[in-house]
């Protein structure tokens, strides 16, 4: 980028002094100028690159919904758990676009039409599943239904967390959700959760050794407060990345063996595999064309329980 804004600035000096030569062609003047432009232009990438790789690229506004669809043609989801349902990774134009059967409810409670970042919780404005999911669950619904989502996941929380409805990042985990539910069941029915989460957990024996309990407690509360006791509930492995410690490969493992078993005893629950996805540089979050896999295969396991 240097080398382009000394190129730059030579032009300009050159321009300057070439307007002090009365016997300047105004042919010549011009092309100067439009070479000076072309080059600003070129430069545009470069000077935007670092905002672009901060998640910058952004909707400047939000499209609040005007008119809503029926509440039979509204189809709701939530997303909840922790960091990688949030999403981590880098959020695209393509990310930003419009599509008016897409909606989601924003942290203040208004219908907007869907655009990344739909979490807002952690500050990061990252790319989460969400848009990826109402995707290809579009691919196999009637034409006239809508797609609402309901963000809830907030990074860095554990299951014990949501049902203790312990406050992190501003919010109140457990109340957000059922305030949000309820909001929303207002406008659509809720067909399904996505859960993302353990991560938190694996880390300490004794949340490793409850997880299993835990999670059931949450499905069932879960599922009488939205009010089905069949509701669908789509869980996404934690990943064991391969350049994990061998202690925290053991550590993932154990919980993704009680979302295993969660899955075996709990019927309208599905897991997706996530084993062959990657990690953004941390070890930890998966990096953007990971997430967009993720979201198609939570839609693709939703629809096998709709």
């Amino acid at each position: 980028m240097p080398v382009l804004w000394l190129y730059n600035l030579l032009i300009l000096i050159f321009f300057t002094k070439m307007k002090t030569i009365k016997t300047i062609n105004n042919t010549i003047r011009i092309l100067f100028v439009y070479i000076l432009v072309l080059s600003l232009i070129a430069l545009m990438p470069a000077i935007c690159k670092g905002q672009y790789y901060e998640n910058k690229i952004t909707p400047k506004e939000k499209v609040f919904v005007k008119k809503m669809p029926s509440k039979k043609k509204l189809w709701i989801f939530v997303m909840a758990g922790q960091s990688n349902m949030e999403g981590r990774g880098k959020i695209e134009p393509q990310d930003t676009l419009i599509n008016k059967r897409i909606i989601y409810l924003d942290e203040n409670q208004n219908w907007c039409y869907a655009k990344e970042p739909l979490h807002t919780y952690s500050k990061l404005y990252d790319l989460d599943c969400g848009k990826a999911f109402a995707e290809t669950i579009l691919e196999n619904v009637p034409r006239n239904v809508t797609i609402g989502l309901i963000p809830c996941a907030v990074g860095g929380t554990s299951v014990e967390e949501w049902l203790n409805d312990d406050k992190r990042r501003g919010v109140c985990l457990y109340s957000n959700f059922k305030n949000k539910v309820e909001i929303a069941q207002k406008s659509g029915k809720i067909k399904g959760i996505l859960w993302h989460q353990g991560e938190s957990d694996s880390s300490h024996k004794e949340r490793r050794e409850s997880y299993t309990k835990n999670l059931e407690k949450l499905i069932n509360l879960f599922r009488k407060d939205i009010g089905n006791d069949k509701l669908p509930f789509v869980m996404g492995e934690i990943c064991i990345f391969k350049d994990l410690e061998p202690e925290k490969k053991e550590n993932r493992k154990s919980i993704n063996t009680s979302l295993h078993a969660v899955n075996r005893d709990f019927t309208g629950t599905g897991i997706i595999y996530t084993q062959d996805l990657n990690h953004r540089g941390d070890i930890l979050h998966f990096e953007t064309l990971s997430v967009r896999e993720m979201g198609i295969r939570f839609a693709k396991m939703m629809i096998d329980l709709l």
